[in-house]
């Protein structure tokens, strides 16, 4: 690393993050719920030999485009960080509290459920390819810098090389 090399937020040895920074395309279920486990896991007690699981408590389906999962202690707020899509009233009226508390296999439940109705779009690739999904989240361990969401899923093609 060089020493004039710089991170998120400033800092020169390291990145503020609330949440483990995460982006992975794959396949396949049992791997979105191993995913889950890790981004439903604080990374403050990432050392615990039993971390902290957070839990989702309101959820956006953006219609077949993208799943959105929030983390809010009360009723969701518009967030305190400048710049979240979600804070356009379109998109914040359309944040809905689950009827519990969701751990990660019910994310993923949920995520595996709604990438099976999910569009796709069209399969750019000449060979071989399937169907899978991107898991992620953006600056900060955040999504769309919203200080309450926390992890997204989309669908995406997984092309094979030829």
């Amino acid at each position: 690393m060089s020493h004039d090399e710089g991170f998120e937020g400033g800092y020169r040895h390291g990145q503020q993050l609330r949440f483990f920074r995460i982006d992975v395309t794959g396949a396949g279920q049992a791997h979105l719920l191993r995913i889950m486990e890790l981004a439903f896991t604080d990374i403050v007690t990432a050392d615990d030999p039993h971390p902290h699981v957070i839990t989702a408590t309101h959820l956006l389906r953006e219609g077949a485009q993208q799943l959105t999962f929030f983390r809010s202690h009360g009723p969701l707020r518009r967030s305190l960080l400048r710049g979240s899509r979600f804070d356009q009233l379109e998109l914040f009226t359309q944040i809905t509290p689950l009827d519990e508390p969701i751990g990660p296999s019910r994310a993923a439940t949920l995520s595996w459920e709604w990438l099976d109705q999910a569009a796709y779009g069209v399969d750019e690739g000449d060979g071989a390819s399937y169907k899978g999904w991107r898991v992620f989240n953006q600056r900060y361990g955040l999504v769309d810098n919203h200080g309450d969401a926390f992890i997204a899923v989309r669908p995406t093609w997984i092309y094979l090389s030829k």
